[in-house]
């Protein structure tokens, strides 16, 4: 017994054309195998961190379902800001509609349901239909309310809501299903039981205490999110004083928001993309607080106008919810929003890059709710500039002390979420993921660095660990999750961020530009046969030609009259029709005219197997036609060319409406771009003997094969090694860096990117991809698949013919670096 078949096939399509991040897909995969495994209907929570886009979950799931013969699902949303989103999401031709959705849902809603045309889908067993409802209108309503969805349509011949009880089919999506378990979470429970669906799904980034770890079907934390880089960095940011006013908090962050307007202004140029103008996220306790707030924004020395802050609380006019919608747009001259935590769901604005919480809600700043709203990342995926892939979240506290807590705030944000159950999407099994707690406390440098000289501390996710920025980040095995930095370092910082940005690096004028074969999954057409066209189509169209068409002659006669001394003569059509006779053709030549034009229509190969199908097709049309013997049937000159027009439509109709499929396709890519933004503080490779002398992270420049002047590395007996090797080996003539956002990478899994570390061309013209990793990550999941990747390219490039240079692929962990001794053949060697 199963409530729904998994179809892994039909999975990897919805992945491919939604372009779904790992997670989603992951996700899809866990929610299909409970809804195959499952033999009673399904309740379950899918556990996603914030920004990591439920929405993309929420249109993956629809449109599965309805491949696998669903056609009803409820979508239930928490306020009418999730419930606006979410029609807009799912209605074809709306703007916001989810790019890639290939199920045509018709939404449903209880303001618009008593539409004749809504009643008609509804008894359509082939349409999808999707229901989207506030809560509210859900639950079953008291006394002294009433229930649009649960009162008497005549169209309907009943209730929407008893509509929905009576279909089979019914898969139920709860949005923000934490929310539901409220004051109203009894009604809620009783209204979803009652429609008796196949499963309710819900969706969320922070599961209600009463969610058991059996319904849930999938887990992603936030700490994963970060780690894997689908979200902002938060950076909590605290003065050494600790002595914070209002104004000095708020004045803090506009100057924090200024400098990351001019790092984006610079970054969107470089770019060419649209641009995004940053804000400020502003949390009061009360409306009082929001006012004093507001006030205080809109003095000459802060902001200076009214416009430029947006108070939203529950007494906000209609004008300022409008103006929250639009805060994304670059027109919007909104630079700051205060609220009074109403702003919790369904807000999913990306631009936001400051969050202040007031002091009595500092403890709640750090909460996924509330963090959440700064985490998404404007351009979908991270820069590579870390200034423009943190969201800043200031403190009242000192710095001292905000170190002294580092801990307790590491496992406050991360460790209930990372200590949940997860599906791993290869198996379906459940297990614990890795927990944040262990590891030392804080621990200084060895040369006693005092406490109050730390300016910035890094908590690494995946060990628990604490480290001082640029001590050993580089080298955990975990990923900074979460930064500790004092304000006047942070301030420091983001002016060089800017500067960096606002210069320019290009490639040696003498060395070549690479272009790179990049490997791109693309739907297109499927290749058209008529062999693909049934005789039935063909044989439908031939009815319409089972008798002659007339040609009526044109009669005009002449009429006389007189008029006084004139004769007036005036043609005049004659009313009674007499047919034109008509050239007889035998039919064999209907046959070698049909066959002549599809042929040569460009619609088909004219090959053997097209032919011998085009003459099956029109024996069917003929048959259609009422022809039994084609070789003494005649046809008159006029039904000959109508009828091949005809047959002429229909192989061009069926061309039109083939299917599609997903191809690869090569794109080359030029790379090194021309103009790249420019790095300060460079170093000498030089002065780099050792490990214990390498920066990682520091740009090097003295090279004399690198097409870029300078290169960063991030560790030192992999990296490093090779760049030096790379760079004395007689056997290679140019090599440069792989960086990412510049189009030179590879697709692997589920729509992810593998950005190898460097490309070399030796004296061979022989274009080499060259990897380095760490002994202990070498045979890593996630390592062994982009190796497995990008051999795969290797083979698709060189066998295409589309590409003029050799490719290969080199992978070398730190000890065939080792063993190779600086030699490009000796590391050819070791590494086989």
């Amino acid at each position: 017994m199963t409530l729904l078949p998994m179809d892994t096939d039909l999975i990897e399509e919805v992945a491919a054309r939604l372009q779904l991040r790992a997670p989603n897909k992951a996700a899809l995969e866990a929610v299909a195998r409970r809804l195959d495994e499952a033999d009673e209907p399904l309740d379950g929570v899918c556990d996603l961190a914030t920004g990591v886009g439920k929405t993309y979950i929420a249109a993956a799931l629809v449109d599965y379902l309805y491949e696998s013969g669903v056609r009803n699902i409820l979508i239930v949303t928490p306020g009418t800001t999730v419930f606006g989103k979410t029609v807009n999401n799912f209605t074809p031709g709306h703007a916001k509609y989810v790019n890639g959705l290939e199920s045509n849902p018709l939404v449903i809603t209880s303001e618009d349901f008593d539409r004749g045309a809504v009643a008609h889908a509804l008894a359509d067993d082939t349409r999808l239909k999707v229901f989207v409802f506030n809560v509210q209108q859900l639950i079953k309503p008291t006394q002294n309310t009433s229930r649009k969805v649960r009162e008497h349509d005549e169209n309907l011949g009943g209730s929407l809501y008893e509509h929905l009880q009576q279909v089979s089919d019914l898969v139920v999506i709860a949005d923000e299903h934490h929310v539901y378990f409220g004051k109203n979470a009894k009604a809620f429970t009783a209204a979803v039981k009652d429609l008796k669906p196949l499963a309710l799904i819900g969706l969320t980034a922070t599961p209600s205490e009463n969610t058991t770890d059996d319904q849930i079907i999938y887990n992603y934390p936030l700490a994963a999110a970060i780690a894997d880089g689908y979200v902002k960095i938060p950076v909590l940011v605290a003065r050494k004083d600790g002595q914070v006013t209002l104004r000095r908090q708020l004045a803090d962050g506009l100057l924090l928001l200024e400098r990351k307007r001019e790092a984006l202004v610079a970054y969107c140029a470089k770019q060419d993309c649209d641009p995004v103008n940053p804000v400020m996220f502003v949390v009061c306790e009360s409306i009082d607080d929001a006012n004093e707030v507001a006030s205080e924004l809109r003095g000459p020395d802060m902001l200076g106008s009214d416009e430029a802050v947006l108070v939203v609380t529950s007494e906000s006019p209609d004008e300022s919810l409008a103006a929250l919608d639009k805060v994304e747009d670059p027109a919007s001259p909104v630079r700051a929003i205060v609220s009074v935590q109403m702003l919790k769901e369904g807000w999913d604005v990306k631009n936001i890059y400051v969050i202040c919480a007031l002091r009595a809600l500092e403890s709640q700043a750090l909460s996924e709710q509330i963090l959440g709203r700064g985490l998404r990342l404007p351009f979908g995926s991270r820069t590579g500039v870390p200034m423009l892939d943190s969201v800043e979240v200031l403190s009242h506290r000192r710095f001292h002390d905000l170190l002294a807590n580092a801990r307790a705030l590491l496992e406050a944000t991360f460790k209930e979420r990372a200590e949940k159950v997860v599906a791993e999407s290869s198996t379906g099994q459940v297990s614990g993921t890795a927990s944040i707690t262990g590891g030392e406390n804080l621990a200084l440098p060895n040369d006693g660095q005092a406490a109050d000289q730390v300016t910035r501390v890094d908590g690494i996710v995946g060990t628990g660990q604490l480290t001082i920025a640029g001590a050993s980040a580089a080298d955990s095995e975990g990923s900074i999750g979460l930064v500790f930095q004092e304000f006047e370092d942070r301030a420091q910082e983001a002016e060089a961020a800017v500067l960096l940005l606002q210069q320019d690096m290009s490639p040696r004028s003498d060395a070549p530009r690479i272009l790179f074969p990049r490997l791109d999954k693309q739907i297109q057409p499927q290749p058209f046969t008529l062999s693909d066209v049934a005789d039935d189509d063909a044989r439908v169209r031939g009815l319409n030609y089972r008798s002659e068409i007339a040609s009526p002659l044109d009669r005009v006669g002449l009429v006389a009259e007189r008029r006084g001394e004139a004769i007036d003569v005036t043609p005049r059509k004659q009313a009674e029709d007499i047919a034109a006779s008509q050239e007889m053709l035998p039919v064999v030549d209907l046959i070698t005219e049909m066959t002549g034009k599809v042929l040569s229509s460009g619609l088909v190969i004219p090959e053997t197997k097209e032919k011998n199908a085009v003459r099956r097709l029109i024996r069917a049309f003929l048959a259609g036609a009422g022809v039994d013997d084609p070789e003494t049937a005649e046809w008159s000159q006029r039904r000959v060319q109508a009828a091949t027009d005809a047959f002429l439509h229909l192989v061009r109709e069926k061309h039109k409406n083939r299917p599609s499929g997903i191809v690869e396709k090569i794109e080359s890519i030029g790379y090194p771009p021309s103009t790249l933004p420019s790095i300060t503080e460079t170093l000498d490779r030089y002065t780099v003997q050792n490990a214990a002398t390498f920066v990682p992270g520091k740009p090097y420049t003295g090279w004399t094969k690198s097409i870029l002047p300078a290169a960063a590395f991030d560790a030192y007996s992999t990296e490093y090694r090779l760049a030096d090797l790379l760079d004395s080996a007689p056997e290679i003539t140019w090599w440069v860096r792989v960086l990412p956002h510049y189009g030179a990478y590879l697709n692997y899994g589920a729509n992810q990117r593998y950005i190898p570390d460097f490309i070399a061309i030796d004296t061979d013209g022989v274009h080499w991809l060259i990897e380095g990793k760490a002994d202990v990550r070498a045979n890593d999941k996630d390592v062994l698949a982009k190796k497995e990747a990008a051999e795969r390219w290797v083979r698709h490039v060189n066998d295409s013919g589309e590409v003029e240079a050799e490719w290969r692929y080199l992978f070398a962990t730190e000890t065939n670096v080792k063993h190779a001794a600086g030699s490009w053949v000796g590391l050819k060697q070791v590494t086989g």
